[in-house]
């Protein structure tokens, strides 16, 4: 498979997995108040929506946390997921933008370089790209909570997306979400 086309095909299983996971769970749990309530299959399906967008909206933002000047997770390094040899958002979109042979110069022998790693980061976009995904999950889980009636529980789920999309100050300004977050 070519570089470009694994790429895709990393990103699209990272998405999968956090759907299965961290979405998942937010999805059940916003969908069981509906069900519990008996407020009706198009509430609950709405609440489920909106609780997966947010449950991927979720983990991206915890995929950018270790990656700034001044990391905002002090028990969790900068080259954290690299060494660990875990799928995280911006690190696949940098390994998508840099190609190969920059890839392997970072990691090298298996210590990754974390001030190249953070440089890396910045200089492909992935940074910027994680983030307008992130505010396009956010927009979703928005957008499945109008197709319930307004409600303080309603403004309360609103709320909690925009925790969630509150960024770190470090994060590039927000541009047009790519193709994979509308």
């Amino acid at each position: 498979m070519p570089e470009a086309d694994r790429s895709l095909a990393d990103i699209t299983s990272y998405l999968e997995m956090v759907r299965l996971k961290t979405a998942a769970l937010l999805r059940a749990a916003c969908r069981v108040g509906a069900v519990l309530s008996e407020a009706g299959e198009l509430q609950a399906d709405a609440l489920g929506q909106s609780g997966e967008a947010l449950g991927i909206a979720f983990q991206i933002r915890d995929d950018l946390l270790p990656y700034g000047p001044q990391p905002t997770r002090q028990d969790k390094p900068a080259d954290s997921d690299l060494r660990n040899e875990r799928p995280a958002l911006p690190l696949l979109l940098a390994a998508r933008a840099s190609g190969p042979g920059v890839w392997d110069r970072l990691v090298g022998d298996g210590r990754p370089d974390a001030d190249g790693l953070r440089t890396l980061l910045g200089a492909t976009g992935a940074l910027e790209e994680a983030r307008c995904m992130l505010d396009g999950y956010v927009r979703r889980a928005h957008t499945a909570l109008e197709k319930i009636p307004a409600s303080g529980h309603r403004q309360t789920l609103a709320r909690v997306a925009d925790f969630v999309q509150v960024s770190p100050a470090w994060l590039p300004a927000r541009r047009t979400a790519p193709a994979a977050a509308r």
